[in-house]
């Protein structure tokens, strides 16, 4: 489960990236994990269960490290993929 809190202690968004969902669609299978839900806060602090195909499928979320540092949606996993 991720969650992810203001400094207030308010439960912001914490989806996943687009580079966490490479990250974890690249090197868990091949280790011999299983993952097979993912819980994490929408913007409204609600909790969100998905899992990794689904998340794969849905509009790329970008963190703001990645915003700041200009990736595109689609060069954050590619990116990190292409490094390894």
């Amino acid at each position: 489960m991720i969650v992810r809190t203001t400094r207030l202690g308010a439960k912001g968004n914490s989806k996943p990236c687009s580079h966490c969902l490479c990250v974890l669609s690249c090197y868990l299978k091949p280790k011999g994990y299983c993952l097979r839900n993912i819980y994490y806060t929408g913007r409204a602090g609600e909790v969100i269960q998905s899992n990794l195909k689904k998340l794969l499928c849905e509009e790329p979320h970008v963190s703001k490290f990645y915003r700041e540092r200009g990736f595109e949606k689609s060069t954050v996993g590619e990116k990190k993929h292409n490094a390894v």
